[in-house]
């Protein structure tokens, strides 16, 4: 066995999942026809099995059903490099953890081009991967991984306990995507009073604060997210939008018809990650990265900043003293303030300016 063909551990190729290329699945039929086509997302569950998305690709899943083996091939986005994962289907799950997640990134993608009802994710095919190779090449050495810095992590959450008014808490939570993160554009939205729309008080690294620009609960990949309490991670958003396109040629903008104030953005972004702030359970609000670069935002980095959301959260609750479930109470106090102040907005895009 030479080395390109040594088993390769899911968790060493994480890129390859993030929907930056389209992956490719081939599968058999009975009487030996073969037949290849694109798959819109791969999911890695853990070294031994990965979920593919079931929408409508009719002859792949009547391939699965005479022959549960399929071979999918994945691409390493800063490499080039191919692996191939030999596959046996093992069972599909139309709800659970799993496929929630998998149908809000879905969801969330149709939603912010006006397609809630086409793109519909009818089941999630779980398979066991038999073998993971990769194909020969001439590059065969992997990128550096990712690694958070705990010192600055540390440095984070001291700041985020010290903090002694809303304002003070925000400029830390911008200041920590860019330090711990190294993403500068980021912006933080919260529940107003009805419990039915977010609205931006803070923004780090726009042209335009945005402050004040709301988005319902539902509506597009910002509002979707919050709605559901789930982290949303958009990885190449101009392959979702041709892939969209494809399918039915409408689209919407974020929030349309609720504020005439613009919501921070890029003018190219190709990446963004959306992470609610929960306090007890509680919607507080969300917060926003966005990148220029497609798969800017990788999984450890969803994690990273579900910790420090949900730290933002309980400390914001503390700051307005009330209890776990007086979000719309918590949404009030803040709201005034904030929103018509841009302390915390001009500090925060003036620091990440000047780096």
């Amino acid at each position: 066995m030479t080395a390109t063909q040594e088993h390769v551990r899911l968790r060493d190729i994480p890129t390859c999942f993030e929907g930056i290329i389209p992956s490719t699945i081939a599968t058999v039929d009975s009487d030996g026809t073969p037949n290849v086509t694109y798959l819109s997302i791969v999911h890695r569950i853990d070294d031994d099995h990965v979920a593919l998305s079931r929408q409508f690709f009719k002859k792949t899943d009547h391939n699965t059903i005479v022959n549960p083996l399929a071979q999918v091939g994945l691409i390493e986005p800063e490499t080039g490099r191919m692996f191939l994962l030999d596959l046996e289907y093992t069972h599909t799950e139309s709800d659970g953890p799993l496929f929630e997640r998998m149908r809000t990134h879905l969801d969330a993608v149709a939603a912010q081009h006006g397609m809630s009802n086409v793109f519909k994710l009818k089941g999630v095919d779980v398979c066991r991967v038999l073998s993971c190779t990769m194909a020969p090449c001439d590059f065969p050495e992997p990128v550096p991984p990712r690694t958070p810095d705990l010192e600055t992590a540390e440095a984070f959450s001291r700041a985020v306990a010290q903090a002694d008014d809303l304002d003070e808490l925000l400029q830390a939570t911008l200041q920590a995507c860019q330090d711990l993160m190294g993403f500068t554009h980021a912006f933080v939205m919260l529940l107003d009073e009805s419990g039915e729309r977010l609205y931006t008080v803070a923004s780090a690294g726009y042209s335009t604060s945005g402050a004040g620009s709301e988005v319902a609960l539902g509506e597009g990949i910002i509002g979707l997210a919050a709605a559901r309490r789930q982290s949303v991670r958009v990885t190449n958003m101009a392959r979702e939008l041709a892939y969209s396109r494809a399918v039915q040629a409408s689209s919407s903008d974020e929030g349309s018809g609720l504020d005439s104030i613009p919501l921070p953005g890029l003018p190219s972004v190709q990446s963004q990650l959306v992470t609610p702030m929960l306090a007890h359970r509680e919607l507080v609000g969300v917060l926003v990265l966005q990148s220029e670069r497609p798969g800017a935002f990788q999984a450890t980095d969803e994690w990273l900043m579900g910790i420090l959301a949900s730290q933002v959260a309980l400390a914001m609750e503390a700051l307005v003293g009330l209890e776990p479930s007086s979000n719309a109470a918590a949404s009030e106090a803040t709201r005034g303030p904030c929103r018509s102040s841009t302390t915390p907005t001009t500090r925060a895009s003036s620091s990440t300016t000047s780096t």
